[in-house]
């Protein structure tokens, strides 16, 4: 399958229960590209103690959200550094952290939505973890993706109006997305 050469900036977004790191590794790997976590990235900044990670755990101990400022100059650095292309790990979440990404240099020249409904998630899992019964997690789990659906719809708009938004289901294992994205690629 052809990929379009000049596709090497992907930003994954997703729906609550859609799992975008596996998908976002394997396609990267296929590709050739660098996957990125911010979660990852930001644990290793906190772990590490360097400036930035400081400055983050301040506002986490705090209970105040990390600026969308620094998380975008922290992703700037690590996708400044990937220099065949990159795959972007659920991120961005807002519009502003979108335009913060183009501001900088790294706008993504695809944006793939992973969807998901509350019936194709497995919630049993988290049944062990959390000690909650399947169906409470189910109920949560649904109004997640129905706030998520409200508020990501700006984000949505502003990677369709720049023409790079592309939908696929989440459904399925992580090497089924990552092909259903690659035919996306293809276009």
């Amino acid at each position: 399958m052809a990929i379009a050469p000049d596709v090497r900036r992907i930003a994954l977004i997703r729906a609550p229960g859609a799992d975008v790191h596996s998908p976002a590794e394997i396609l990267a790997g296929q590709l050739g590209l660098r996957p990125v976590s911010p979660g990852n990235l930001f644990r290793r900044h906190v772990q590490h103690r360097t400036p930035q990670g400081l400055v983050a755990l301040q506002h986490m101990n705090g209970g105040r959200l990390v600026p969308d400022e620094l998380i975008v100059d922290l992703l700037a650095e690590t996708l400044s550094n990937a220099k065949s292309g990159w795959v972007l790990a659920g991120f961005p979440r807002r519009v502003e952290q979108a335009e913060l990404l183009a501001e900088r240099g790294h706008p993504p020249e695809m944006a793939v939505e992973l969807t998901i409904t509350p019936d194709e998630v497995d919630v049993s899992h988290w049944a062990t973890v959390t000690g909650r019964p399947p169906d409470e997690r189910r109920a949560q789990l649904a109004a997640s993706i129905a706030d998520y659906r409200e508020t990501a719809e700006p984000l949505r708009a502003h990677y369709r109006r720049r023409g790079i938004l592309r939908n696929t289901s989440a459904y399925g294992g992580p090497e089924e997305v990552a092909d259903r994205i690659r035919t996306l690629l293809a276009g």
